[in-house]
């Protein structure tokens, strides 16, 4: 199932939204990372909420318009997380 998939990513579901925070080694590679997180994001019109902690980025997805998690969302993370792995 999606929900697996997305689980066996790291993704939590929040209630409110899917959630992930990812770590690097250091600031310049979390910024490249919201970069591609970035370009995604305007491929897809679709745009996760982006907290940057020096070395960590957490996402928070989930569609504004409906004001929870869609099948909009899930489908986000698993085209992002295999963009993620073919790089």
């Amino acid at each position: 199932s999606k929900a697996a998939q997305l689980e066996a990513y790291g993704w939590v579901n929040a209630a409110c939204c899917y959630t992930k925070t990812f770590e690097f080694k250091a600031f310049s590679e979390a910024l490249a990372f919201i970069q591609q997180v970035g370009v995604h994001a305007e491929r897809t019109q679709h745009h996760p909420q982006l907290i940057n902690t020096y070395t960590k980025v957490t996402l928070n997805l989930w569609t504004h318009d409906t004001g929870g998690i869609t099948a909009q969302d899930e489908d986000w993370i698993l085209s992002f997380e295999q963009l993620r792995a073919e790089n």
